[in-house]
């Protein structure tokens, strides 16, 4: 397992390949959030290195991961990953390990709950392509909150500032992964310009 500390030695980005590569890692969380909150398991399973690595929950690869979200998504509603800071370390010019701090909005068995979340990643260059090796998934806390925004009517936006809107049944992946033929209406009436 690699080893995490809770400061990374800071130094300067000193090539442009190093500054390149901090911005593609730091993309791959970024993606992470979105294919997991779209329900895109084909752009999820294109963030990590194929391997036949293992390890020990709650560290993951990708083919760990994908068994599981299939399982995780069976009672699972909507989702909202945040991705706050990250912080990356260039071990090698083809390796790196990161910490990526998350905030996240579930709907779980009908609750909705708010956590706080952080991952310890290690990612390697693959074919050119910076990946996940693996993500650890930490939990600092995880709390039931009495009111669940998916129970409200639509929202009108922008005519109404409150309700429920069409995302995540918007995103195409997201109604292929759950069979749903059409894409959501009568989410937005009114004002013919956001706020």
């Amino acid at each position: 397992m690699a080893r995490f500390v809770t400061a990374l030695p800071s130094r300067p980005v000193t090539t442009i390949d190093e500054l390149l590569a901090a911005h593609n890692i730091q993309q791959l969380a970024l993606d992470y959030a979105l294919a997991h909150d779209s329900r895109d398991l084909d752009a999820m399973e294109q963030l990590f290195v194929p391997t036949d690595l293992e390890v020990d929950f709650p560290r993951f690869t990708g083919r760990i991961l994908l068994r599981s979200l299939r399982a995780y998504f069976e009672v699972a509603g909507p989702t909202i990953l945040f991705v706050t800071n990250h912080r990356l370390e260039l071990v090698e010019p083809d390796s790196a390990r990161g910490t990526v701090s998350c905030f996240a909005q579930l709907e779980v068995d009908g609750r909705f709950v708010q956590q706080a979340i952080q991952y310890r990643d290690e990612y390697v260059r693959n074919d050119g392509v910076w990946r996940f090796l693996t993500r650890e998934h930490l939990l600092w806390y995880g709390v039931e909150e009495p009111t669940n925004p998916y129970r409200q009517p639509k929202s009108q936006w922008p005519a109404e500032v409150t309700g429920r809107g069409s995302l995540p049944e918007d995103f195409d992946s997201w109604r292929r992964y759950y069979g749903i033929a059409e894409a959501p209406t009568g989410h937005y009436r009114g004002r013919s310009t956001p706020a």
